[in-house]
């Protein structure tokens, strides 16, 4: 009767008998073996040496050091042939002692320390153990193959050389993975793979790197990566706080429907002239970071990004909780935003302090406003840029430790005024009339002096007598209004109450209207002759009886009389079969109130026009 051999698909190997009627000592469990874990070494390495490459399914009960007969001190391993390590299973650990390290830190799984794979290496489905697995400095010629491999301790692969083909797609790392240093001359997936930290520092990824649907569940860090073909990180999560410091991309990078749930850092990143960068559609989920606040920040710091060919599109809030809304904030700083496109974006997230702007396009976006006061008004305000939410945020806290943090998150240390905040609202605005969006550069315009007259309202409040015998409260207060009065403050203030800064001329004429009823009633008090009729007649009405008056028709005749009179100051009343000649004041007061009567109401004219042809600029 011939021997019977492992029921294991493709295993010729007889089985273990007495121990294991049904597979060979390789597939066999730990318990059925039957021989301890050195001579299960040696049996593994006397399939190397006969160039046996077949380890699919085998389980390996210990620590495995895969060196030339097992010692640490002869050469790596040369796999010659393909090796096949598909569904293997490494469960047990080794101890490596090496003179001044505890070997509690080396404890390992297995090696592949050095080992070169001269052709294909497949590691499908394998499974390995808590202790460390070490491929560093390994060489891979052919294909590699990981694809749904489990690694349950820490996985070094740090200088290893993939010279073709590497998949990890599915693969689920348990522990911290370093790929520091190491080369991928062909295109690389990590696709649906599940990462609890991992480093790519320094890395050289030649190919195309896939990490679609990449789980990063834990830190990440890319600094130093060159990325030569292209990378999608499109559906990627990354949950802990990630890095991309002095990237080189090459070639079109994608941030596609990627999750959030941690800060983010673009630091120095280098595009060549090819790169394309796009930034599309990010989720902020809720917070992993210490001290939550549900707010996670993406910061672009130091980069030159390459015109018309980096794309940021849909930056919006997504709220995930019935209790919280999620924000995350786009942070640029020292940028070169020359004709980077920002599309479809929510823009009171994404923060512009100390950046080039130049020619910056902004197509479709959506501003946030807000409600303010003019006199005992409410009027809203629009197009809010995140500055200055961020500098009132600074104002509403005292202690140091809270506005440090407030610094510190949105990198505004340099952020103290408000002229600051009017800068950025100038750059923006000669944007949009770069771009004929008069609507917006006209908002924009608006927040510029708003910002600015705040600066000087600041100064002016913060602002002490020189001698402390004048430091009591009344007169600070007093000495704050004399300022505010003979100052440029008085001007802005001025200038935003009638005319809107010159950008609503709609205020202007309401204005217009107001001063014109006004100075109606101040001419009908102080005295009016008519020269139509006969006999000549005046209208003087006294404030005393001002009640019992009105109710009169003749009152209300009057008036209107008074009120052509005030309009004809300043505008021609011909169409109405009237002249300005046809009234005046015979009072000294009246004539007095004629003089500001024309003033102030052909300033109230110049700002209308000055509005509408600011509105109608385009024609």
């Amino acid at each position: 009767m011939a021997d019977k051999t492992c029921a294991y698909e493709g295993c010729n190997e007889p089985v273990n008998t007495p121990h294991d009627d049904t597979v060979c000592v390789f597939h066999a469990p730990k318990e059925n073996k039957g021989i301890g874990d050195e001579k299960f070494n040696r049996l593994i390495f006397e399939k190397i040496n006969r160039e046996d490459y077949n380890f699919k399914g085998f389980i390996f009960p210990c620590g495995l050091f895969f060196r030339e007969n097992g010692e640490y001190n002869n050469k790596a391993i040369v796999f010659k042939k393909d090796v096949d390590f598909s569904f293997a299973n490494f469960e047990g650990i080794f101890t490596r002692y090496i003179h001044g390290i505890d070997p509690l830190d080396i404890n390992e799984c297995v090696s592949f320390e050095k080992v070169e794979f001269l052709e294909k290496a497949t590691f499908e489905e394998a499974r390995f153990s808590k202790g460390g697995i070490n491929f560093q400095s390994t060489v891979f010629h052919g294909n590699a193959d990981f694809t749904g491999v489990k690694f349950g301790g820490m996985v070094m692969f740090s200088h290893s050389d993939f010279k073709k083909s590497s998949d990890f797609s599915e693969s689920c790392f348990s522990n911290i993975i370093i790929f520091e240093g190491t080369v991928f001359r062909r295109n690389v997936s990590f696709k649906n793979s599940i990462f609890t930290g991992v480093s790519f520092n320094e890395s050289v990824i030649e190919g195309y790197a896939d990490f679609i649907d990449t789980n990063f569940n834990g830190w990440a860090s890319f600094n130093h990566i060159k990325l030569s073909k292209g990378a999608s990180f499109a559906n990627a999560i990354f949950t802990g706080q990630t890095t991309f410091h002095n990237a080189y991309f090459k070639n079109s990078i994608y941030f596609e429907n990627n999750v959030f749930k941690n800060d983010v850092g673009f630091v120095n990143i280098y595009f060549d002239n090819a790169s394309k960068f796009y930034f599309r559609n990010p989720n902020f989920s809720e917070s992993t970071k210490e001290n939550d606040t549900n707010t996670i920040f993406l910061y672009f710091n130091g980069i030159n990004f390459k015109p018309m060919s980096t794309f940021f599109e849909k930056i919006l809030v997504n709220e995930h909780t019935k209790n919280k809304v999620i924000k995350g904030y786009l942070v640029f700083r020292y940028c070169d935003l020359s004709r980077v496109y920002f599309v479809s974006c929510n823009m009171t997230y994404l923060s512009f302090f100390k950046n080039s702007l130049n020619q910056a396009l902004f197509i479709a976006n959506t501003w946030s406003h807000n409600s303010d006061n003019i006199l005992f008004f409410k009027y809203i305000r629009q197009n809010i840029i995140p500055e200055e939410n961020f500098l009132r945020a600074k104002r509403k806290v005292t202690d140091k430790k809270s506005i440090g943090k407030i610094e510190t998150d949105y990198a505004i240390e340099e952020l103290k005024y408000y002229n600051n905040v009017s800068a950025i609202y100038g750059s923006l605005k000669t944007l949009s009339d770069y771009a004929k969006d008069y609507q917006q550069a006209s908002r924009f315009y608006f927040n510029e002096f708003e910002m600015k007259r705040r600066h000087l309202e600041e100064q002016i409040e913060s602002s002490k007598p020189k001698w402390k015998i004048f430091r009591w409260q009344p007169c600070i207060w007093f000495n704050q209004q004399r300022k505010k009065i003979f100052s440029r403050y008085l001007l802005f203030f001025s200038y935003k109450v009638l005319a809107g800064y010159g950008e609503k001329p709609l205020w202007s004429s309401i204005w217009f209207a107001v001063f014109s009823i006004i100075f109606s009633f101040v001419h009908l008090f102080s005295g009016l002759f008519k020269q139509t009729r006969t006999p000549l007649q005046e209208m003087q009405y006294n404030v005393i009886y001002l009640f019992s008056d009105i109710q009169t028709t003749q009152f209300w005749k009057d008036f209107v009389e008074s009120l052509i009179y005030t309009v004809s100051r300043v505008l021609p009343v011909s169409y109405i079969s009237t002249s300005p000649t046809d009234c005046y004041p015979f009072t000294t007061l009246g004539k007095i109130a004629s003089v500001f009567n024309s003033v102030i109401l052909i300033i109230l004219v110049i700002f209308i026009g000055i509005g509408l042809k600011r509105h109608f600029r385009r024609f």
